[in-house]
């Protein structure tokens, strides 16, 4: 069943993640970690593929809530030999799986610690539930015993040297692994990546401690990707889950690297008619392009054509995003067309607000329901993976595909949360459907004892799409139509 690598004991199943890590995880589809990557073939936050561009070699990391090693693979193999990643994880059965993870990527620079961190060492009862969502239970709790240290500890006995990163996950204790780590806080300098939000409850209080120590408080934004300013008194989209902070010199070394910015400019617009015309779906509004005029809708689109150009600079192109969302809010505010619509959708989604992009979505997606979408200003489609792709002899299905793949992305992380719905199933008959969606039907088929078509596609690997194997010879014959 193919190479050392990605064999594993029966109970368990290796999966490839976009960068060719090799992760570990329960042979269960009702384990979340088991459902996203074979959907996404890569974990669903946001701040993954970000960590990946901060992390060189030779970097130090410590992970304090590794799970299956969603960070702490990925980061492993970033800083090689040279560098090195603690990967702490309290459940005995998750952490065994995540050893198997290290085994399964050749040699890694990597500890996994079998221990929770916290405000104070000892030992401590895990609640009960799955890998993702175990946390320390109270006094008289019911479930595993496991150690529990503190930052300040694992400093003094490890040898850790200045950390560049620390990711805490910690389902609920962040602030008691900040109390057990100032020490550790004030005397090193790295960028921390902390989970605030659980549901729908969101809790800044590590966030304020860090600030007491020192360090400000950014969030990712998703395109481009470079860490801004966020407010703690100011909300921040639903959809948000982690925030970051560090000091003044990490910023300034993030800002160096083209990955932060401090200030927010706003500069000279781009040509945002010029920007569009190079794209096949200009056909589409050729007669809107020759005619643009000046005003509020120009505007929306001159921004946003600033925002996308890489020669830039961050401050500008933030500056930028951030005009471009406010008017387009306004123009859709006074007339809220498909093409304002589905624009609006794509720059909320690139600005961070993600939930404002969903709402977007869905007006286009209602409107679709009284018959084909009608353009009225020049656009750009809500998901960007259609800037490739012509529209041919049927715009209307391209301009509704794009709309439903986007909303399907940006409604919720996974299917595993939110089942895909009639219209993202129904992309599944067009030349617009990607790898991932694809995917995401069919795994919600698969949980659902519905099964699946074990289509070509998701048996043979090929661009967007790495674990074939898994399709043909685990999937297939357990939950396809006509596997079992």
């Amino acid at each position: 069943m193919g190479t050392v690598a990605d064999s594993a004991p029966d109970d368990d199943v290796v999966v490839r993640m976009v960068d060719g890590t090799a992760i570990v995880v329960p042979a269960d589809l009702g384990q979340i970690s088991t459902y996203v990557f074979l959907e996404q073939e890569d974990w669903f936050e946001k701040e993954l593929p970000f960590v990946r561009r901060f992390l060189t070699a030779g970097m130090r990391a410590i992970d304090i809530g590794a799970n299956h090693g969603a960070y702490s693979l990925p980061m492993a193999r970033l800083v090689g030999a040279a560098g090195q990643v603690w990967s702490y994880e309290p459940q005995a059965t998750t952490a065994a799986r995540l050893r198997r993870g290290m085994a399964a990527n050749g040699r890694l620079a990597m500890t996994v610690v079998e221990a929770a961190i916290a405000d104070t060492c000892g030992t401590a009862t895990l609640s009960d539930g799955r890998s993702e969502l175990v946390a320390l239970a109270g006094a008289g709790g019911v479930g595993q015993d496991t150690a529990v240290t503190t930052l300040d500890h694992e400093d003094s006995i490890r040898g850790w040297g200045s950390p560049d990163f620390v990711k805490i996950d910690a389902e609920g204790a962040e602030p008691r692994v900040i109390d057990g780590g100032r020490d550790f806080f004030a005397r090193h300098s790295p960028l921390v990546m902390v989970e605030v939000r659980a549901g729908d409850t969101v809790d800044l209080t590590a966030m304020r401690k860090l600030q007491d120590l020192g360090y400000a408080v950014y969030r990712l934004n998703p395109d481009p990707p470079v860490l801004v300013p966020q407010s703690l008194d100011e909300p921040f989209d639903p959809f948000e889950l982690n925030l970051f902070a560090c000091k003044a010199d990490r910023a300034a070394g993030l800002a160096a690297a083209r990955l932060l910015t401090e200030r927010v400019v706003v500069p000279a617009p781009a040509d945002g008619i010029a920007a569009l015309r190079p794209h096949p779906f200009a056909a589409l509004q050729a007669d809107m392009l020759d005619q643009a005029e000046s005003g509020e809708w120009r505007t929306v689109l001159d921004c946003y054509a600033a925002a996308q150009e890489g020669t830039r600079g961050l401050a500008g192109r933030i500056g930028a995003l951030h005009a471009a969302l406010a008017a387009a809010r306004r123009e859709v505010a006074r007339q809220p067309s498909p093409a304002r619509l589905m624009t609006l959708a794509r720059i909320a989604a690139a600005g961070g607000a993600r939930r404002l992009a969903v709402n977007a979505l869905r007006a286009v997606l209602d409107i679709a329901k009284g018959g084909p979408l009608r353009l009225d200003v020049p656009f750009w489609p809500a998901h960007p993976g259609m800037d490739a792709e012509s529209p041919g002899d049927a715009p209307g299905l391209w301009l509704l595909a794009g709309c439903a793949i986007a909303a399907e992305r940006l409604s919720a992380y996974s299917g595993y949360i939110l089942a895909p719905g009639p219209l993202t199933k129904g992309l599944l008959r067009t030349p617009y459907c990607p790898p991932d969606i694809e995917r995401r039907v069919s795994l919600a088929a698969a949980v659902r004892g519905e099964g699946f078509v074990l289509t070509s596609r998701l048996a043979n690997p090929g661009p967007g799409h790495i674990n074939a194997r898994l399709w043909r010879e685990w999937l297939g014959p357990n939950f396809a139509q006509g596997g079992r």
